[in-house]
């Protein structure tokens, strides 16, 4: 499972790219895929504060914490450790690796393709 807990805005949080959190992220504003890695190259003052809302609140939601914050909350809690700030990238490397093992996933290149290999050995 792709998780993390992080202190930001004052609490420790988990930080959790399951497929829920990951889903939500695609379909914010209707990026789609194309459009959230274009986004996450050219303006991570958007697309960062959403990634991490997400992660945050599924990671709540899964630890059946309630979920007492916004997404301008996350905004604010950037500000206040800045873009460049080791939790802050960590989280970005966490949300890449969990979209990039569903992503191989759906092509076949993950535990599918592993099985179907071990069937064709059979």
């Amino acid at each position: 499972m792709y998780q993390k807990t992080i202190n930001i805005g004052g609490k420790d949080r988990v930080i959790n790219f399951g497929l829920k959190a990951v889903s939500q992220i695609v379909d914010y504003e209707d990026w789609g895929f194309a459009t959230l890695a274009k986004k996450l190259q050219n303006n991570p003052f958007v697309t960062t504060p959403v990634v991490i809302y997400f992660g945050a609140k599924n990671g709540a939601e899964a630890n059946g914490i309630t979920v007492d914050f916004t997404i301008n909350d996350v905004y604010n809690w950037i500000d206040e450790k800045g873009l460049s700030n080791k939790d802050v990238i960590e989280v970005l490397q966490l949300f890449s690796e969990s979209i990039t093992s569903y992503v191989a996933d759906l092509q076949g290149e993950g535990e599918a393709q592993e099985v179907k290999s071990e069937a064709k050995k059979k």
